[in-house]
């Protein structure tokens, strides 16, 4: 998938949810490597490395250090309303991209230095699978 067709089909699901999105309190992209369902409730928090100096540096999944890492309230994403693929995140690239959302979430407020256009989100439901 090209970086052209990614935008143009995050635009055509902002009109399909369009409704939708005014239901929740953040409605967001999460790239992962899990396989998930339309429909499912995403339990799992993210981890977060409040220390790091670059988005970067970061453990490698399921690593020692990675495990050590502090539990988020919920798990990350890209708010849609600020996320556009412009290619400098294809080294981040999971093996799945999602739409989803939640009523419960939380927004950089200083303390969490979450990456610009983050946002984090409790009980996080699959509105559609990407790719």
């Amino acid at each position: 998938m090209t970086e052209k067709q990614l935008n143009q089909l995050l635009e055509e699901l902002k009109e399909r949810f369009e409704d939708e999105l005014y239901d929740y309190e953040a409605v967001g992209i999460r790239f992962e490597d899990k396989a998930r369902e339309v429909g499912e409730v995403i339990t799992e928090s993210s981890k977060h490395n409040i220390d790091r100096e670059d988005d970067r540096d970061f453990p490698e999944y399921g690593t020692e250090a990675y495990d050590e890492m502090d539990d988020l309230d919920g798990v990350s994403a890209w708010k849609i309303d600020e996320f556009e693929f412009d290619g400098s995140q294809r080294e981040y690239l999971a093996d799945h991209c999602y739409l989803i959302a939640s009523n419960d979430c939380t927004f950089d407020d200083g303390f969490l230095m979450l990456d610009e256009g983050e946002v984090v989100m409790d009980k996080a439901v699959v509105l559609a699978k990407i790719f």
